[in-house]
């Protein structure tokens, strides 16, 4: 008699059906991806908007990186690419430098007296150090010589 192992079934369909659900379930999250992608792109436009009103900056310096990448020290390979997916997924884009502009708007409020960029003309405090030999005491013979035995210094 051919006896079958517990962990056996003889529902030859199991398979099928777990294939049949996950292709299922991706069908689903492409669907639910696409029906946000299509609401963010009516959306973008005035995202856009919001985002220059906000902080302009934000917007101003992503196109200057982008141009950036395009010159002799930048990457032009990655500003090419910058460059399609700027075209190609403006939506995404757009809420981007949305929430880039809203979270520095709201930084910039919360430390009082500070604004997101800094101008060339604000110099930080500095205390002037007097700039002579610092004076150590001389080491007892005993510390320096665990010093001289020490393998971490001769190393150096």
């Amino acid at each position: 008699m051919i006896y079958m192992s517990s962990n056996q079934t003889n529902k030859p369909f199991v398979s099928l059906l777990g294939a049949v659900t996950m292709i299922a379930a991706i069908i689903l999250l492409f669907m639910l991806a696409r029906g946000i992608f299509t609401i963010l792109s009516f959306i973008a436009p005035i995202l856009l908007l919001i985002t220059l009103f906000i902080d302009y900056k934000v917007v101003l310096n992503y196109g200057k990186w982008i141009l950036r990448q395009f010159s002799s020290g930048g990457n032009w390979i990655v500003g090419v690419g910058a460059s399609i997916f700027t075209v190609l997924a403006f939506p995404l884009v757009s809420v981007f430098l949305f929430g880039k502009a809203f979270l520095t708007k709201k930084i910039s409020q919360s430390i009082p007296g500070t604004t997101s960029y800094r101008k060339e003309e604000d110099f930080a405090d500095y205390e002037v150090i007097d700039e002579s030999p610092l004076e150590l005491p001389d080491l007892d013979e005993e510390t320096q010589r665990k010093i001289d035995n020490n393998d971490y210094e001769n190393l150096i």
